[in-house]
């Protein structure tokens, strides 16, 4: 399938203005593809970028509509991380993803636990 690539947008956000306990989050208006990402220490938004462009492409081109994404993730807030469920009609673009996330982790020269950590955190009830 062929994409006709449209406008992007970018976002770093703190975790107070994402839709819902999520680390990144994609959609489309008016003719423009955005994406919110939680704003992290060091390069970790990157990372958290990264997976999100990835799935959204992928899901995309495979026909997962974002709709059926929110859909998913908001039923499911019993879910750390929903995509890992193989009930997501995402779930292998999610994976796909999670490859690619962990991969810039590495490359980073960063510790993969270190991050879940901080992401962790985010979500802590105190």
């Amino acid at each position: 399938m062929a994409f006709t690539f449209k406008r992007i947008v970018i976002d770093f956000v703190p975790q107070t203005e994402q839709r819902y306990a999520t680390v990144g989050d994609y959609g489309e208006k008016d003719d423009v593809i955005w994406f919110k990402i939680t704003r992290l220490s060091g390069l970790r938004s990157i990372y958290a970028l990264i997976h999100e462009i990835w799935e959204k492409f992928r899901k995309d081109r495979d026909g997962v509509s974002d709709e059926a994404v929110d859909a998913f993730d908001m039923s499911h807030p019993e879910l750390d991380d929903p995509g890992l469920s193989r009930e997501a009609l995402y779930h292998k673009q999610h994976m796909e993803s999670d490859v690619l996330e962990r991969a810039c982790c590495v490359m980073a020269g960063d510790d993969w636990v270190d991050y879940e950590a901080e992401i962790n955190r985010l979500f802590e009830v105190n």
